[in-house]
């Protein structure tokens, strides 16, 4: 791989100029058009280079190419991208140039077709439920979306060397008591039996008292998680029945006093409205006409339909196909251009659902290196040492684990099996010798109910290792329509981009040395910017549907 700017020379260049960086862009969920979000990456990046002192008249030479992957070895066979050239100056002070090659996966026509709108509303439906079955799962169980609540606290806090030395220690003892022995001393695996675990194996009582009393801090993180999507989720089914008996009223009143038969003076129009007038009798087909009308059924069905099926885990059910097929096409564009000798840096964003997509296909092709080697696996079939870095935004990861990936059997080893073939963030290629190296940037804001900062992906034994959280505010006014859609033209959004794509700012192969050792914490990017605002609006909006079912019952 080339040698990598630093953050002190961010307008450094690679030193050959005819080594090529490579952008593989995953898009959203929905009726998306071939090209067009990829597309408007390149125009939003284009756009604030203009304006950005640093890299002003910077990227120049926009245009469509057709290639060949040189390995396919059909050569009828070939690819579509759009290729821009990035100019800057050397340390000398010469001119030289950089091309960049945006592609794009395309998995939304693994989706055509859709889900039928009413089985996801029932399938939405079902995960009010969700909240209420973790909390009376063992604590043994579930592990990942627990280690996420134990993440979550190391990220809004501060740690000195000594408490992240108490986390890791958690996480030992926490991956320690899903093993046979403990099993076998703890059948129930509740939270109780993991406190006596830890004062068990651990000598020291001052070491044993801090571990408790983080085992405790940890405990109380995920019930406050637990009490607050339980709340909302509840909520959100209340809304539902409230707007359902708002249509029903509507229907019966409509029913009631409205005749158009006396408006028409022909018979065989007065026929045909006696032929359809069974049908609006009942009051869940206009209710159903009315949503479909407004588009909702659509958007159940091409967008929220796409979830349906991609969290789809189970083989046998015939959803997993387009499940399989959309990984699929993931592992096969990247796979293709990691293996492609002309790119020597490759960059991977992704957008909403296709955060999930190009996570997994990552996840995917670093299985298929393990399997070769599982001690030396980085480059040891597919050069995923090409992987600079990984930046996501509007990502659903963590609330596709909390709903649709927390394994549960009857076998104890099942989940652990399924965790440990899976990876995380502290395998390769987002790890390297227990070193981070695949630096995972995730975006999200606050007022984008899809998004969240992601720490179900983050290492199970090292805490070190972990996505890098960056919290946003993508409008003045929190709409979550219109903050899920317009990160790409946040400035800071693209400023990290445009960094990370074209400087390697951000990259941990250029990470600044201190005491002799790489600061990979000098790279990160992640901080938090709650805004009071937008959590007043979120309590407003938990509040309004109670106050109104009160007002409904009371009066």
């Amino acid at each position: 791989m080339s040698t990598k700017p630093t953050p002190e020379t961010p307008i450094a260049i690679a030193d050959k100029p005819d080594d090529r960086t490579v952008i593989v862009h995953f898009h959203g969920m929905g009726e998306q058009k071939r090209y067009e979000e990829v597309s408007q990456l390149v125009d939003h990046l284009h756009s604030y280079a203009r304006q950005d002192p640093e890299s002003r008249g910077s990227l120049k030479d926009i245009s469509a190419r057709l290639d060949t992957f040189p390995h396919e070895g059909d050569p009828s066979r070939y690819v579509n991208y759009i290729r821009m050239r990035h100019v800057a100056k050397d340390a000398e002070g010469h001119t030289a140039g950089r091309w960049h090659h945006f592609f794009e996966v395309y998995w939304a026509p693994n989706m055509a077709g859709g889900a039928p709108a009413h089985k996801v509303a029932i399938w939405i439906m079902k995960q009010i439920l969700t909240p209420f079955r973790i909390s009376r799962s063992p604590w043994r169980s579930r592990q990942r979306l627990r280690r996420a609540a134990l993440m979550e606290i190391t990220e809004r806090t501060t740690l000195t060397p000594e408490d992240r030395g108490l986390v890791k220690k958690l996480l030992g003892e926490y991956d320690a008591f899903a093993e046979p022995k403990a099993e076998e001393d703890f059948p129930n695996g509740t939270f109780d039996n993991f406190c006596s675990f830890i004062s068990k194996r651990t000598q020291s009582t001052k070491k044993t008292d801090s571990l408790l009393k983080l085992a405790n801090q940890w405990r109380g993180e995920l019930h406050r998680q637990e009490t607050r999507n339980a709340a909302a989720l509840v909520t959100f089914g209340l809304f539902i029945t409230l707007v359902a008996l708002v249509f029903l009223a509507l229907a019966n009143w409509a029913i009631e006093t409205v005749s158009v038969t006396p408006f028409f003076e022909n018979s065989w129009i007065r026929e045909m409205i006696g032929a359809f007038s069974l049908p609006f009798q009942n009051a869940w087909f206009l209710i159903g006409t009315v949503l479909g009308g407004l588009g909702v059924w659509r958007f159940l069905s091409h967008y929220v339909g796409d979830v349906y099926f991609w969290t789809t885990y189970e083989e046998t059910d015939e959803k997993h196909k387009k499940r399989r097929s959309t990984l699929e096409q993931g592992c096969k564009v990247l796979e293709q251009i990691l293996r492609d000798p002309r790119y020597d840096r490759v960059v991977v964003t992704a957008h909403s659902l296709g955060t999930a997509v190009a996570a997994d296909s990552i996840l995917e092709l670093a299985r298929r290196n393990r399997s070769k080697d599982a001690h030396n696996s980085m480059d040891v079939d597919i050069p995923m040492g090409k992987l600079d870095a990984f930046i996501t935004w509007g990502s659903p990861i963590d609330k596709i684990h909390y709903f649709f990936e927390s394994y549960q059997s009857r076998s104890y080893r099942y989940g652990r099996v399924v965790e440990e073939l899976r990876g995380d963030v502290g395998t390769i290629p987002f790890a390297k010798n227990r070193k981070p190296y695949l630096h995972w940037i995730n975006i999200w804001d606050q007022a984008d109910l899809i998004s969240g900062p992601l720490q179900t992906p983050s290492s199970a034994k090292n805490p070190n290792v972990s996505v890098d959280n960056l919290q946003v505010r993508n409008g003045r006014l929190p709409f979550p329509a219109a903050a899920h859609g317009r990160y790409t033209r946040n400035p800071e959004v693209l400023s990290i981009l445009l960094r990370t794509i074209f400087y390697g700012v951000h990259s941990f192969a250029s990470a600044p040395r201190e005491n002799g050792r790489p600061d990979y914490g000098a790279q990160r990017v992640g901080a938090r910017k709650s805004s009071a605002f937008v959590k007043a609006v979120h309590v407003v909006c938990l509040l309004l549907p109670w106050a109104v079912g009160i007002a409904v019952v009371v009066f």
